[in-house]
């Protein structure tokens, strides 16, 4: 555990059983690299000095991310929390074989890939300043809304249950999942292509 109300730097890589940092300062991972056995979880504002990889049990974040342009990849076998308060961060990953729950407007230069399963906790918007690909590899539940904003090419590799969902023009929507469900609307303003047999169904279609 980490308690200060100052600056926490970590200049190489960390490796322990659990990591806690308290709210009130910044935790500065300089190192690339902080490895648990069991839980992070990091209470105040956490920056990026390098491509960094976090790997444990579960993740934890109760303030921001600011990732300084640098990579973020989270391998947690539990849940992973992502918000808005995530930001400056070029490539965004997430794996592990646990759970990524997404909420608010996630921004990155780069692209997104969530390899767990993944379930919105609130209305979120997954965005690449860069048009890069931004891709959801596992199924993506919650009874809320998604668009997904890119240039790059858009892939759901699951089968998607939510509210609604848009895609912004300029890319590709890759549906390989089989199934799109959702209680409202689906709007793709990209070209869509189709991995399986697919059944969409909802409120309403659009396809621009």
């Amino acid at each position: 555990t980490a308690t200060t109300s100052g600056l926490t730097s970590f200049g190489g890589t960390v490796a322990l059983a659990s990591f806690t940092t308290d709210g009130g300062g910044t935790a500065a991972i300089n190192g690339g690299t902080v490895t648990t056995t069991g839980d992070q979880t990091y209470s105040d504002a956490v920056t990026l000095g390098a491509d960094t990889t976090l790997t444990g049990a579960t993740g934890s974040f109760a303030s921001t991310v600011t990732g300084n342009g640098n990579d973020l990849a989270l391998n947690f076998s539990g849940t992973t929390v992502i918000d808005g308060d995530f930001t400056d961060i070029d490539d965004l990953s997430s794996g592990g074989g646990g759970t990524t729950e997404l909420s608010g407007t996630i921004t990155t230069t780069g692209s997104q890939s969530f390899a767990d399963n993944v379930t919105l906790t609130a209305a979120t918007t997954l965005a690449s300043s860069g048009n890069e690909a931004i891709t959801l590899g596992g199924t993506v539940g919650g009874a809320q809304d998604l668009a997904v904003n890119t240039g790059g090419t858009t892939t759901f590799g699951g089968a998607v249950s939510i509210a609604s969902l848009a895609t912004d023009a300029g890319g590709t929507t890759a549906i390989n999942g089989g199934a799109v469900t959702t209680t409202g609307d689906q709007a793709y303003g990209d070209a869509v292509t189709l991995g399986a047999d697919t059944t969409l169904a909802g409120a309403t279609g659009t396809f621009a």
